[in-house]
């Protein structure tokens, strides 16, 4: 809606005659003589003076009239109109400016220019964030594309330097179980040393507490003449000048009970348990190697009294004591015994061995021989990995394996060397205490 002035009130002109014409018609009046001119000959000073005043004050007059019409049309048509038409155009672009600007801008009816801004700002916020949301799905498929493509990437590599081949079949061969799927491989012959080892020191037990049928139950005089036909018939060797020999020696069990460097560390690193020649020797080894002089049984009058009951006591002490030299040696003769159902004898047959110190039934110690050193003396060990990076690497990590099985291996070892240092400091503490009891007096 636009604001509209009315016309401006008009004020009467002062003289509304024809103010323009008079000075011309009383110039042609002066100029021109009237007709009787003629009829007079001449005229008067006076008269002349008083038409001369008379039309001068005419003109005087008329110029006045002008003068006020000038005025009248300067005050009336310049100044008053155009400044009241001004200000009527000024009233009116203000009007027209700021009403409609106003309605333009706050009209919610229609043409509300603030609030399409409104509108458009939250279109463009909200087209903002579905922008940075679908960027940022993208970038999370992208990267998601990228490690799955990396993941992938690296199965292929690991299948690939992972993949079975000659070099790396002998260890899983002989680690892997056989037989069945708990029976076998490095683990169980580990299992098995170890609980051999214990049963070899709680065999041992009964003949050295002279327990009941045992060889020493009626003294070291009966257990000396049971060792003396035990020797006598398994392993004395007229051959190599042992004195005493009744019988011949058995060819499989003559001195064998001496050769612990043989039965520890030579070439042939199983001892087959189930033989019982076998099982005779290692019993005999054990038993002479730590060379337990079997003490006599306590009488039975003697125990009530303090004498016996401290030699009793004493003997538990020993014998824990000497439970621990058997698990340790024990334990180093077990680790020999067969009970992996493992075959070692490919392997140790083409590093150079004979057949006959491979065992179809390899213990603890020839598996971890054959792993560490056997499998490395084979001529075609090296063919294997030649020329291949994927198989160095698959050996490397088969060694650092075996490098750990060692390792605690050797952890086992410092603490049972722990244990019989122990057990020796401890017995010399025994024989250290003082039994005069009037020596150990103190002095007044």
């Amino acid at each position: 809606m636009f604001f509209k002035s009315g016309p401006v009130a008009e004020k009467k002109p002062k003289t509304t005659s024809l103010w323009m014409a008079l000075p011309v018609l009383a110039f042609c009046a002066i100029l021109t003589p009237p007709s009787n001119a003629y009829a007079q000959a001449c005229e008067s000073p006076g008269d002349a003076s008083s038409d001369f005043s008379d039309l001068a004050s005419d003109i005087v007059d008329e110029l006045n009239d002008f003068i006020d019409q000038e005025e009248n049309f300067i005050t009336e048509l310049v100044t008053h109109r155009a400044k009241y038409e001004m200000l009527n155009r000024l009233y009116e672009f203000d009007f027209n400016i700021r009403v409609g600007l106003t309605n333009w801008w706050w009209n919610t009816s229609h043409n509300c220019f603030l609030c399409a801004m409104k509108h458009q700002a939250m279109q463009l916020s909200a087209d903002q964030v579905d922008q940075s949301r679908v960027l940022g799905s993208l970038m999370d498929a992208q990267m998601q594309n990228e490690i799955t493509n990396d993941v992938n990437q690296q199965e292929v590599e690991a299948t690939h330097r992972y993949q079975p081949n000659e070099a790396s079949c002998p260890v899983d061969s002989l680690a892997a179980p056989g037989g069945g799927a708990t029976e076998g491989g490095v683990t169980q012959a580990y299992l098995m040393s170890r609980a051999l080892s214990r049963a070899m020191a709680k065999e041992a037990q009964p003949r050295r507490s002279n327990a009941t049928g045992s060889p020493s139950e009626m003294g070291s005089g009966a257990e000396s003449n049971w060792l003396w036909n035990d020797y006598v018939n398994k392993w004395c060797d007229p051959a190599v000048g042992d004195q005493g020999c009744t019988v011949a020696g058995d060819p499989v069990t003559a001195h064998k009970h001496t050769d612990i460097p043989g039965l520890l560390w030579g070439d042939k690193q199983t001892i087959d348990m189930e033989d019982q020649k076998q099982r005779d020797i290692v019993e005999a080894a054990t038993r002479y190697f730590i060379n337990l002089k079997t003490p006599n049984p306590v009488p039975a009058q003697v125990i009530a009294a303090p004498q016996g009951q401290e030699t009793i006591l004493d003997r538990r002490s020993q014998s824990a004591r000497l439970n621990t030299v058997y698990n340790v040696i024990g334990q180093m003769i077990a680790e020999r015994a067969g009970g992996s159902g493992v075959n070692s004898q490919d392997m140790r047959v083409a590093a150079g061995l004979p057949p006959g110190n491979a065992a179809t039934d390899a213990s603890y110690r020839e598996l971890m021989q054959a792993m560490t050193m056997d499998r490395h003396r084979d001529p075609q060990w090296i063919v294997r990995i030649v020329n291949e990076p994927e198989a160095v690497l698959r050996e490397q990590g088969s060694v650092n394996a075996i490098k750990m099985q060692q390792m605690n291996d050797l952890y086992k070892r410092w603490e049972e060397l722990l244990w019989m240092s122990a057990a020796m400091y401890a017995s010399n503490l025994d024989s250290d205490i003082p039994h005069d009891l009037d020596d150990a007096a103190p002095t007044r």
